[in-house]
């Protein structure tokens, strides 16, 4: 498509440079304008879960800050825990599903003072070959979502930042645990990963398929912030037929292998934090 044709399409117009008429800055002081209601400070080292669920074990293990924003009776988006990671304060939020809503919350993170993020989450794999469980670092992420589009301009692919690469990839080697690395596709219409796209996007080294990652990465460029992601691989669109590979009474599996990516997660801005201004 040529730059004519792109004009008439509606997600490319205009460059991503321009600014906003709202930011999330505009919804903190009208907030605080017209409610009273103050936006919360959180650390600059912040995990988004994409495992609700994931909100018991922190509360049991870490004994968070629990913070709302607006009131619990009603809230913006899901509760922030702020908690304490072998010195290093963490916030932690459940960024919501797909595309737009994750970038508006990791919007929000930033403006509440987030600095530096992991994402983690559970994925689909492009292969068989890619067995559930196994421990994803994604490397660059295909952007066939919107929301990207509105961060950065057009191209393929959008990046994590190399600096939570190397921290993460670094957590993972000092435990000694495996995985592998490479793109993930991100989409926005999971009912649409057809059979010529899996194989396609396989062939040039995405692993995953997901509905977030690209997003987040061009949001958090645009921001000028660090972000990267670590997935657990789940089911299956590496064939004719999707395949869950669920078995009956792997809850306990499959709640441990969310445990470890937020371990590895909290584990990579621990060292990190270490580290923040003597590179």
């Amino acid at each position: 498509m040529n730059e004519k044709d792109q004009r008439g399409i509606a997600l490319l117009a205009g460059p991503p440079s321009e600014n906003s008429v709202l930011n999330p800055i505009d919804l903190i002081e009208y907030g605080k304008e017209l409610h009273g209601i103050g936006a919360p400070k959180i650390p600059p080292y912040c995990v988004l879960a994409f495992f609700k669920e994931m909100y018991e074990h922190v509360e049991k293990t870490f004994h968070p800050e629990v913070i709302y924003y607006f009131s619990e009776k009603n809230p913006m988006f899901d509760p922030i825990h702020v908690f304490d990671y072998e010195g290093v304060g963490i916030a932690f939020v459940f960024p919501g599903i797909a595309s737009p809503q994750a970038a508006a919350i990791l919007e929000f993170m930033i403006a509440f003072g987030g600095e530096y993020f992991i994402s983690i989450g559970g994925v689909g794999t492009l292969s068989t070959d890619i067995k559930r469980g196994d421990i994803i670092l994604p490397t660059r992420a295909l952007r066939d979502e919107g929301t990207s589009f509105h961060y950065e301009k057009p191209s393929r692919y959008s990046y994590p930042s190399d600096l939570m690469l190397e921290y993460v990839r670094k957590s993972l080697k000092e435990n000694n645990v495996p995985y592998r690395e490479g793109g993930t596709w991100t989409t926005d219409a999971f009912f649409r990963e057809t059979v010529e796209k899996v194989e396609e996007f396989y062939k040039e080294g995405c692993l995953t398929v997901e509905m977030e990652t690209s997003a987040l990465f061009s949001v958090a460029k645009y921001r000028n912030k660090h972000i990267g992601g670590l997935f657990t691989a789940g089911d299956c669109v590496g064939g004719p037929r999707w395949d869950s590979r669920r078995e009956k009474g792997d809850k306990g599996t499959v709640q441990r292998r969310k445990v470890q990516l937020l371990d590895r997660a909290l584990d990579a801005l621990r060292l990190l934090s270490s580290n923040v201004g003597k590179e």
